[in-house]
């Protein structure tokens, strides 16, 4: 490798720590704004998770898919990519219950399907936080009866 290459790949290393350090820069609680990110990810996350759980419509399969879902999530990427055969080898149920699951979970707006195209590809999966505020306040309501 020539000198010149060498420099302008010292030069990339350099600029992406500059990057990532003042992406870790601390906030006035001493925490970096990385670690907040990943600390609304990981409530919204939980939060998603106990309202599909309080879902009386969904059945048993379609909650344990959530939780398989939920999971897998990518903090990163922001989705989940487990393919049904994964799934269904996991939760040891059949690949059609975990068909109906993702349909009933994206029927009832919970998840948003990205199906992919071509063999051996996974459909990614994402978790709807939109839902939460909708279905928050009518499940809370109907406990307290």
């Amino acid at each position: 490798m020539n000198r010149h290459r060498l420099g302008r790949l010292a030069d990339a290393v350099s600029a992406a720590s500059a990057r990532r350090a003042a992406s870790e820069a601390p906030d006035d609680h001493g925490r970096s704004t990385a670690v907040q990110g990943r600390n609304a990810f990981h409530h919204g996350r939980h939060r998603w998770l106990g309202l599909v759980a309080r879902d009386p419509t969904l059945p048993g399969a379609a909650i344990r898919v959530a939780v398989l879902i939920w999971d897998w999530m990518n903090a990163e990427r922001g989705y989940a990519w487990p393919s049904l055969a994964r799934m269904a080898s996991e939760l040891g149920i059949h690949r059609a219950t975990v068909i109906r699951a993702v349909g009933a979970l994206s029927e009832r707006g919970w998840i948003s399907l990205e199906r992919s195209t071509g063999h051996h590809r996974s459909n990614r999966y994402r978790i709807s936080y939109g839902r939460m505020d909708a279905d928050a306040k009518p499940m809370v309501a109907s406990a307290q009866q």
